[in-house]
């Protein structure tokens, strides 16, 4: 069989107990409902046993989507988006050199500078390199987005922008610019991405799929790219 493994690329933490989490939220619960011992003594299985789980998270946990209705009431939920909305072409940017820890990114010349850079429609990754702080302290001390940064962007009107970092504002500035200005305008959010040094210059398609939760305003999604 022909090897794929560098034709599509998994974007996504995975989710474990003692992952990181946005700060006063619970940690995830992963535990079995019914072991296999269960199952195999519960005469209802002969020669064979399964394993039932227990999952329990809030929905802005690990590797997460944000619609509009995680920040605007009545706005669309998850379930609202049908598959081919949360599959589109992605430009990565590598905004390493203009990340900080607690400080805005500074990617304001990258923008600018590049008038061409067509992202109408496609996904907009940032990538800032602090999702190789994933499970150290460090991790919570992240680059975020600044207003200024977050208009520019909302008018080159991507379908999407994804951050590798624990969220995209500044957990500081109640006001949430990044939030507010891009589900505001129906861009969708996905944060605590993985491996966009991976597809750094490449041409992809990206896949952000969540389950199909009706009045979600943020869940978990698989996240990963195919080469195009």
């Amino acid at each position: 069989m022909k090897d794929r493994t560098d034709k599509f690329i998994d974007l996504t933490h995975s989710m474990t107990t003692d992952m990181p989490i946005f700060p006063g939220y619970p940690q995830p619960v992963i535990e079995p409902f019914l072991s296999h011992a269960q199952t195999r003594e519960s005469g209802r299985y002969e020669g064979c046993s399964c394993q039932i789980d227990r999952v329990s998270f809030v929905s802005s946990t690990g590797t997460y989507m944000d619609a509009p209705a995680h920040f605007f009431e009545g706005g669309r939920d998850i379930a609202a988006y049908s598959p081919d909305e949360l599959v589109m072409e992605a430009v990565v940017l590598d905004c390493r050199a203009g990340a900080r820890a607690g400080e805005p990114l500074d990617i304001m010349s990258l923008l600018e500078g590049d008038a061409a850079l067509a992202l109408e429609d496609k996904a907009l990754l940032l990538e800032t390199g602090w999702s190789n702080f994933w499970g150290s302290p460090e991790y919570f001390n992240h680059p975020f987005l600044n207003s200024e940064a977050v208009d520019v962007i909302i008018g080159r009107k991507p379908r999407l922008v994804g951050i590798d970092a624990l969220v995209i504002d500044d957990r500081g500035d109640k006001k949430r610019p990044a939030h507010t200005g891009f589900l505001g305008n129906g861009i969708l959010i996905v944060e605590n991405l993985a491996n966009l040094d991976r597809i750094r210059n490449r041409a992809v398609e990206v896949f952000f799929i969540p389950l199909k939760i009706e009045g979600a305003g943020s869940l978990p999604v698989r996240a990963f790219s195919r080469a195009i």
